[in-house]
């Protein structure tokens, strides 16, 4: 026959494997509110009338994050702009978090600032969210009795560890459901901007290849976004050795991360001071990186791990 002190020493081996789930960028996190503090051993295996004894855990995974990915294709050219588009939609299934909001510009040349948006349209190409999901918790966990007798108190840790195990699938099941959504979206979004790659891209194609691009219209209208975005990070996705800091300063709310495609140190140290200057003066941070890193490290980098402040 089990003491009240080795059932709960069972049952917090048990819980310990549910105390963390980490899938496709979604971590949760179990609360296991005072188990460890209400498993307390007693005397002869009785649960006390103080209280000692097994607790009821909370079993439940928070509600989705807000954060907002506004990506900048450079369309120094067309084939700059297709490569921007298809790193994004490559970057896209470990980058996606849920809650978050999807803005997708090209870069301005100087018609697009025009009415109507120029020979290319608009130059916001993408809008779109990834599935939010609220709070959930797993109901239905056994009530403590008030008046615990020993027997009542094991016929109690009994029926708390059988209701863990069953929280334990109710939950896992719940993670799985969310990670297929999140990972049916990012799917489905990249598709959309593999598609926009393979189009011609009118104002890098015939009479305007070449054009002047203005990286000042094309960071501001992020910056106006990110003005009212939730927890923003602005991606530029190639162009930096091309394009030069704006000499306009105004506020930048954001991170700016940006993704390096030249093999040119000189040109990449260059363009990187010259834009960590900018972006430190107008408020925001900067971080360079390689197209060659690979997807987690640059997910990593537009969450924030190791950005110093």
């Amino acid at each position: 026959m089990y003491t009240a002190a080795k059932l709960c020493e069972r049952l917090l081996r048990g819980f310990s494997n549910l105390s963390v789930y980490t899938l496709t960028g979604l971590v949760v996190a179990i609360v296991a509110v005072g188990l460890i503090a209400g498993c307390a051993p007693v005397t002869s295996g009785e649960l006390t009338s103080a209280g000692s004894g097994c607790a009821v855990p909370v079993v439940a995974l928070p509600a989705s994050g807000s954060s907002s990915l506004i990506a900048v294709v450079p369309r120094t050219s067309a084939a700059a702009a297709a490569w921007g588009l298809d790193e994004l939609a490559q970057l896209l299934p470990s980058a996606a978090r849920a809650g978050m909001e999807l803005h997708v510009f090209y870069s301005q040349d100087s018609d697009d600032l025009g009415e109507g948006g120029g020979d290319g349209g608009p130059p916001q190409v993408v809008l779109t969210s990834a599935p939010s999901f609220p709070a959930f918790q797993v109901a239905g966990a056994p009530q403590r009795p008030a008046d615990p007798t020993p027997l009542s108190a094991r016929l109690y840790c009994r029926h708390l560890g059988a209701w863990l195990v069953h929280a334990g699938r109710v939950l896992h099941a719940e993670i799985v459901r969310r990670a297929a959504l999140l990972a049916t979206w990012a799917k489905t979004t990249a598709a959309r901007l593999t598609a926009l790659a393979d189009k011609p891209i009118p104002d890098t194609t015939g009479s305007e290849a070449g054009g002047e691009i203005d990286s000042g219209g094309s960071i501001f209208a992020a910056a106006l976004v990110a003005e009212a975005a939730p927890h923003p990070t602005v991606l530029v996705l190639g162009g930096l050795t091309a394009l030069s800091p704006p000499s306009v300063r105004f506020g930048f709310p954001a991170r700016l991360v940006a993704l390096i495609r030249s093999s040119d140190p000189g040109q990449v140290v260059g363009a990187e001071s010259a834009w960590t200057r900018w972006a430190r003066t107008a408020g925001g941070s900067f971080e360079a990186l390689s197209s060659s890193d690979s997807p987690a490290v640059i997910a990593g980098a537009l969450d924030g791990q190791g950005q110093p402040g």
